[in-house]
């Protein structure tokens, strides 16, 4: 394996509590963003990008 890193595994649980979080925090923002019906290619891009980003997201431990 020349130059590449070895990946990182995790425990089935893992992957599934990580799954279910996720989709518990970024699934109801995706799908409005989907819904929307917005035709404008750039501005459904940014959106979709808003919610990638950490630091547009509230915090789950902030409440």
């Amino acid at each position: 394996m020349a130059g590449s890193k070895p990946k990182r595994l995790l425990a089935r649980d893992q992957r599934r509590s990580l799954r279910e979080r996720m989709r518990k925090e970024l699934y109801d923002q995706v799908y409005a963003i989907a819904r929307s019906a917005n035709l404008n290619k750039h501005e459904r891009s940014e959106a979709f990008s808003k919610i990638k980003k950490p630091s547009s997201r509230p915090s789950p431990r902030a409440t």
